[in-house]
């Protein structure tokens, strides 16, 4: 009861003591709070609270916190790890860092006045992630035409992360996962239709790693990114919207930079036969060695040319690039559709040109570029990816 019920019920009953005094009062410890509530990241969990309904006649001075994972034993008290004096004025909220991610942990909290703590509340389970694993509590990742990336990590075999996406108007919808980690990808519709899946992305660092592309109308979106095979670890989520056309000469190319993955099409939407020509351009301020590799599903040809125009080098098929692959730890990647070329250049301005080897062969592509390795380096990149 609060001092002024307490105070009011005297009165009622006849008990003040001359001068409107009220007889003396017993302080006890407060009751336990109340409304107590968690929410998480990957490492850390946030608890909110509110004051016990009993604060036992004297104020709250500070609340105890103590917290343990939830598959450990709670009856015993050295267990847990208690924070004293979580909080002493403020808010009532308290962050506790440092956490396993993917992790359950139980939260109790007790309130402290001047007669001592008061009990301990039940527990408040939650579990720490860094997204949600569903579609109900799925992230947000807004796209635009540039690349957008965000970094997660799959902790264990039942772990999803999903993301969603925003459609406004028809749009090619790229996705793609970059890391050690062999990832597995999906797109869905709303209500969870699969639209299409992938766990192989081709990529050369990393081809493990999962690449999804889709034409889709307005709409919202999700994708579930998780370790194929029951794989744990970090990955890095990228996406983009595919542009339905680029730069077709030399002065309208696209900008393209080292370590830049761009998804292009030969012809529009729809289109069976095309001339079209996608055009990059690419500046160096030192000499470079360096790799341009596109993938298609369609037969594409590659050009790299000089600031004039000029054709330094042509691969029209990916499997002919030959030499280009010695430095290379993963062979042809299994794609002949596409090609790879590979230069010294001294610096200055050079170009991309993408057409397909024949009129009809018209579809998506997707490309990177990227300085090459040498040797040594190849050896040592095997060694660490397994």
């Amino acid at each position: 009861m609060r001092w002024g019920a307490l105070i009011a019920a005297c009165a009622a009953l006849g008990l003040l003591l001359p001068g409107g005094r009220a007889l003396a009062q017993t302080v006890t410890v407060p009751g336990v709070p109340t409304s107590i509530a968690a929410t998480s990241t990957a490492d850390s969990l946030t608890v909110t609270w509110a004051a016990p309904d009993d604060d036992g006649g004297a104020a709250v001075t500070a609340y105890d916190l103590r917290y343990i994972e939830t598959d450990d034993d709670e009856t015993a008290d050295a267990n847990w790890t208690l924070v004293e004096d979580a909080w002493t004025t403020g808010t009532l909220s308290y962050s506790i860092a440092s956490l396993r991610d993917s992790t359950s942990y139980d939260v109790q909290l007790r309130a402290v006045n001047s007669e001592g703590d008061g009990a301990w509340s039940a527990s408040t389970t939650q579990a720490t992630d860094d997204y949600g694993d569903t579609r109900s509590t799925a992230a947000n990742f807004a796209l635009s035409d540039s690349t957008a990336s965000v970094a997660g990590r799959i902790d264990s075999d039942g772990d999803a992360d999903f993301f969603s996406f925003v459609l406004t108007e028809t749009k090619e919808l790229v996705l793609y996962t970059t890391g050690l980690l062999d990832t597995h990808g999906e797109l869905q519709e709303s209500d969870g239709t699969s639209v299409t899946s992938n766990d192989d992305g081709r990529f050369p660092e990393s081809p493990w790693n999962f690449l999804v592309r889709a034409r889709l109308d307005a709409g919202t979106y999700y994708t579930p990114a998780r370790g194929a095979g029951g794989a744990t670890g970090a990955y890095e989520l990228h996406g983009m919207l595919a542009p339905d056309d680029v730069g077709n000469s030399l002065p309208s190319a696209a900008s393209a930079h080292l370590g830049m993955v761009t998804a292009g099409r030969i012809g529009r939407p729809g289109d069976t036969d095309s001339h079209d020509a996608d055009y990059y351009r690419l500046d160096f301020d030192t000499a470079t060695d360096f790799f341009v590799v596109a993938f298609s599903d369609t037969v594409i040809t590659g050009q790299l040319l000089n600031s004039n125009g000029d054709d330094l080098q042509t691969s029209y098929r990916f499997f002919l690039a030959g030499e280009l692959f010695q430095h290379y730890p993963f062979g042809s990647f299994a794609n002949a559709q596409g090609f790879m070329l590979r230069h010294t250049v001294a610096a200055g301005t050079y170009y991309i040109r993408i057409i397909g080897n024949r009129s009809f062969f018209t579809g998506p592509y997707w490309m990177t570029e990227g300085e090459a390795e040498q040797p040594d380096q190849v050896l040592s990149h095997i060694h660490q990816s397994r």
